[in-house]
């Protein structure tokens, strides 16, 4: 997760662009003979959507789409480092790491 943060932040098509996404994408790979069926479905469909396609977050639907699988991640990796909690999705997605800025906000 803090990988993909780090490469986020990155200039498109920037040397430090090509670096993290090689250390984003080891952590990614290195997921699959450790994590719970669950948490590799929540990663499969996190990395698909938010590496993959490469959405423009200045669109709503798109920061949406992207605040649910980031919860149903974050569900899933405490699920499988057997958490117990009681927050809700609703606490989990409201404090994203990532904030859209005003552009983005103005949806």
């Amino acid at each position: 997760m803090q990988s993909y943060y780090d490469w986020t932040f990155t200039e498109r098509g920037s040397e430090d662009e090509q670096e993290k996404g090689k250390i984003y994408s080891t952590a990614y790979f290195k997921l699959f003979p450790l994590a719970s069926d669950d948490f590799i479905r929540a990663a499969m469909a996190f990395h698909t959507y938010a590496w993959l396609n490469y959405p423009n977050f200045a669109e709503e639907e798109n920061r949406n789409t992207f605040e649910e699988l980031w919860t149903n991640l974050v569900v899933q990796m405490r699920d499988d480092a057997i958490v117990q909690s009681d927050l809700t999705r609703q606490e989990i997605s409201t404090h994203l790491p990532w904030y859209w800025g005003a552009q983005a906000q103005k949806d």
